[in-house]
């Protein structure tokens, strides 16, 4: 079959400034799209076109059950693909898909099927949001089954081919299915496909039955015969982490790592199928959160450098959909993903109500009642997304989810901005730049991954209330050329237990031109080795130029701050606490099973518990717990104790317990905080202190480049004082108003309101 060419409506994607952004034969698409799934009311979409939308995501559902033959499918999505480009001449399409697997496969071949238990395949099937069945369950690691993905990747390739005006669907959109976002959820411990290709990973690793046997401790066992390791999985030797020194934790290692490149393989079977049919296409997939899956590990950095991939989608946090409290943030390494050239597609997951309410006032929790309360979300979400060059689409699965007339305008307004702002090409201006290991999620079970957790609740509380814009990165991403290592001014590692050589390297990148480094929690604890432990803290103290004690037990970790001669000492004042207090989580109920007792406070806890021990730091914090005794052999049967440490130390401050400290080095600062939680106002101080530039120290959420800047009230009214990092004319986007050339202003901010000024 010859290969087909494009004759116009050509789609790349070009960075402005670094941020890329997709253009179409020359032209710039804007950033607020339409995503329609669930209807077919083209008066309705319509609208979009009214208010500026240019690029719509489609997707139609081929229901399982066979009530459809593939003919018919292909016919409505034809059609309904016609309709949309009828809407207007200047529109796009990306056309999206939902792997379906029907009934009938699993039944034939029920080797392809999820096996949770020896008997057979977990014979069951996903419904989506709209309560529409989209595919039977399958499993993740089934041949047979990508070649059922790329078979669907080209029926709609031919549907796209099949089109009066081919050219003006400009990508390719993967998404459900069970290979991006709603993965089966259970372990797959007896799928026969699961198992085969975990045979051929032992055989390619360990060569022989023996070499197996003995890195597992487990005497007799075979290649042909190993299972999933579920008891090393569960039961971690080294506090809450693996360590490959120890049977229990080289098996739970190899296991995470096999799971992540088979999981990469199906993640990007569609993408490739139809990049290498049509390389005009962009391709990318929807996904899960890349920062808190506990369910699964993505191999991230192999996605965002894989030629198949042009965009990632993903929805924005949803710790609690139906309020204003929970900002609706990027819920994933959108710096990382900008920085490769690749694009981030945020759907806000805020579902709509089934009647919109005419009551006049939100609840006490700022809960989300009328229309006017879904204007400031958008306005909200939209400003974030505009300022950080991140495209977005709107959850519109039902209809009256827009009924109200007054979303019209604000929509229209806010691509107006858009517009202006994309004129005035933009550039970055975060200073604080937040670091996360990838490699460092195979080192620790599923059920207390707390460090993974504690990064999304990081992205939800913490980072986004201090003040400052800042960007989150893959840590070897300091390697790429591209790196904007000289914007940098401080530097925040929060998932960093278990670092290589590679990762330590970008780390020492770092340390120059006076950058203030903040080490979480076991920041360089780990060192991958072939032989021993890969857990001392000599890791710890080469990385962080500190030194520390290694204790055992467990510790929820909770400071109270010291009087010390630094300027953060200083700004933040003695007497706080800070770390795990009561704010984690508002959720009643654990998010699965797999996660527990250990999904909210307190038993989001650390183990092992390092203190640091030296005297050329400044101490910052101590721990308001007893600590259990330095490591020996007869204190090793503790390390697993669940035992919660009751604080008893607030008056009795002692060096030896000392939780966070600074230390000033030769041109760079280096700062422990031994917790994996630390609140805004901490952190406000630290970037302060570092010559970080912050907008405001109240607490409100800023987002700012050096165009524009948007602050949003976070949860009270009043007059904020906004600060900039110099004198720049500044003009009120939504009135056009202009306050003046000016280096401070004030600003009269309602609670949940967003203010957006354009800057220059």
């Amino acid at each position: 079959m010859p290969k087909y060419q494009r004759k116009h409506f050509t789609p790349e994607i070009k960075k402005i400034n670094g941020i890329p952004r997709i253009f179409v034969d020359g032209v710039e698409l804007p950033t607020i799209l339409y995503r329609n799934r669930a209807h077919e009311d083209y008066k309705y979409m319509k609208k979009f076109v009214d208010t500026g939308h240019k690029l719509y995501f489609m997707t139609r559902i081929m229901p399982p059950d066979g009530s459809m033959s593939w003919e018919a499918y292909c016919e409505a999505v034809r059609k309904r693909i016609c309709a949309v480009l009828d809407l207007s001449p200047d529109i796009f399409v990306i056309l999206g898909y939902y792997l379906s697997i029907s009934d009938a496969h699993i039944k034939e071949h029920p080797e392809d099927g999820p096996w949770d238990n020896p008997e057979g395949p977990e014979i069951d099937y996903h419904v989506e949001a709209a309560r529409v069945r989209e595919t039977a369950l399958f499993s993740l690691y089934s041949d047979r089954i990508k070649e059922e993905q790329k078979k669907q990747a080209n029926i709609h390739i031919d549907i796209i081919e099949s089109l009066p005006d081919p050219d003006r669907v400009i990508g390719m959109f993967f998404e459900g299915g069970g290979a991006q976002e709603w993965y089966n959820f259970n372990s797959e411990r007896y799928s026969p496909a699961m198992l085969k290709k975990y045979h051929e990973f032992l055989m390619k690793r360990y060569k022989t039955d023996e070499t197996l046997a003995k890195s597992y401790g487990k005497p007799g066992l075979t290649i042909e015969k190993a299972l999933m390791p579920e008891e090393a999985i569960a039961n971690p030797q080294r506090g809450w982490l693996q360590d490959t020194g120890t049977p229990n934790g080289r098996a739970s290692v190899d296991w995470y790592e096999f799971a992540a490149q088979e999981h990469l393989d199906m993640i990007l079977t569609g993408p490739a199928a139809a990049k290498k049919r049509r390389p005009d296409l962009l391709t990318g997939f929807f996904c899960e959160h890349l920062l808190d899956c506990e369910h699964f590990i993505d191999p991230f950095k192999k996605v965002i450098e894989s030629p198949y991939v042009d965009f990632i989608s993903g929805p924005s946090t949803t710790e609690a959909n139906h309020d204003l409290t929970t900002s609706k943030l990027s819920h994933s390494l959108v710096a990382s993903i900008h920085l490769h050239n690749k694009l981030w597609f945020q759907e806000e997951d805020t579902p709509p109500m089934e009647k919109e309410s005419l009551r006049e006032i939100m609840t006490s929790i700022g809960e989300i009642t009328k229309p006017e309360h879904y204007v400031d979300l958008i306005t909200h979400v939209s400003c974030k997304n505009i300022v950080e060059g991140i495209y977005a689409w709107w959850w519109d699965f039902q209809k009256q989810w827009f009924k109200s007339k007054i979303y019209w305008p604000r929509l229209k307004k806010l691509q107006a901005i858009d517009k202006k702002h994309r004129v005035l090409k933009p550039k970055p201006a975060a200073e604080a730049a937040v670091f996360v290991s990838e490699q460092s999620e195979y080192y620790m079970p599923n059920w207390p991954r707390n460090t993974t957790l504690v990064v999304s609740q990081t992205m939800y509380y913490t980072f986004p209330r201090m003040g400052a814009p800042y960007e989150v990165y893959n840590l070897e991403d300091v390697l790429h050329p591209d790196f904007p290592l000289d914007r940098i001014k401080t530097a925040f590692f929060i998932d960093c237990i278990v670092l290589n050589e590679k990762e330590r390297e970008a780390v020492e990148k770092l340390k120059s031109k006076n950058r203030t480094l903040v080490f979480y929690w076991a920041s360089g604890l780990g060192k991958p080795k072939e032989n021993g432990s890969i857990y001392d803290a000599g890791n710890m103290k080469a990385l962080t130029g500190i030194n520390f004690l290694e204790r055992t037990g467990q510790c929820t970790p909770t400071m109270m701050s010291l009087p010390g001669e630094h300027k953060i000492c200083e700004l933040y004042g003695s007497g706080r606490f800070f770390g795990m207090v009561n704010e984690l989580r508002k959720g009643k109920t654990p998010r699965n099973k797999n996660m527990g007792k250990f999904d909210y406070f307190p038993f989001v806890c650390i183990n092992p518990v390092l203190t640091v021990d030296d005297p050329q730091t400044i101490p910052l914090a101590y721990y308001v717990a007893e600590m259990l005794p330095l490591p020996d052999e007869k204190n090793r049967n503790r390390i697993d104790s669940l035992e919660l440490l009751i604080p008893t130390q607030f008056n009795k401050p002692s060096p030896t317990f000392v939780g966070a400290a600074i230390k000033e080095m030769k041109n760079w600062t280096s700062i422990y905080l031994g917790t994996n939680y630390v609140q805004w106002e901490l952190l406000n101080c630290i970037l302060r202190a570092s010559s970080v530039h912050t907008y405001v120290d109240n607490g409100d959420l800023v987002f700012a480049n050096s165009r524009m800047l948007a602050v949003r009230g976070y949860n009270s009214a009043g007059i904020r004082n906004i600060s900039l990092p110099g004198k720049i004319k500044v003009v009120d986007a939504f009135s056009n108003k202009t306050i003046g050339k000016v280096k401070e202003f004030k600003a009269n901010i309602k609670a949940f309101e967003t203010k957006c000024f354009h800057l220059g």
